[in-house]
């Protein structure tokens, strides 16, 4: 027969089986208070920001990726991109900071200004309330492509004028 062993009675309770349970079970916050190395701490915030961004929760999981250290830019920029936060993507996307149309680094802002304008472009197609979205895609481009001329037409096209 079978006999059991101090190591079955252990099975289940290593760290990983009990992260998969936290998380299946959503108790990200009892896991933050049992577990706590650093890098624990991480995948539970991790986590629990992709929990919160996969329920429609963005601006939540964008301050819970703040906060896991290290920080996440590719986690950070899906949230802050969800919810509308164009400082917090543009920061983490260009992290050597923005400049002005006149920057020096014309790598930098060629790609600065394509991502301004996608954003702006996936905005308008969003199909959402249409004064609002273009508002929003037309200060996208004003602020981060600098592009006056488009973020005036971008204003027109939605009827602000």
């Amino acid at each position: 027969g079978y006999s059991k062993t101090k190591e079955d009675d252990l099975k289940g309770n290593d760290y990983a089986s009990c992260l998969a349970l936290l998380k299946a079970l959503k108790l990200h916050t009892l896991g933050l208070e049992l577990f706590r190395t650093t890098e624990q701490q991480h995948q539970i915030l991790l986590d629990l920001g992709d929990t919160l961004l996969g329920a429609n929760k963005a601006g939540e999981a964008l301050s819970i990726y703040m906060i896991a250290s290290p920080v996440d830019n590719t986690k950070v920029m899906a949230a802050a991109r969800a919810c509308w936060n164009w400082r917090v993507f543009f920061a983490h996307a260009f992290p050597s900071g923005i400049q002005t149309e006149n920057d020096p680094d014309e790598i930098e802002s060629s790609k600065r200004q394509m991502l301004a304008r996608d954003i702006a472009e996936e905005l308008e197609s969003s199909g959402r309330e249409k004064r609002e979205v273009y508002a929003e895609a037309a200060r996208v481009r004003l602020d981060y492509g600098f592009d006056v001329y488009e973020a005036v037409e971008t204003l027109l096209r939605g009827q602000w004028w």
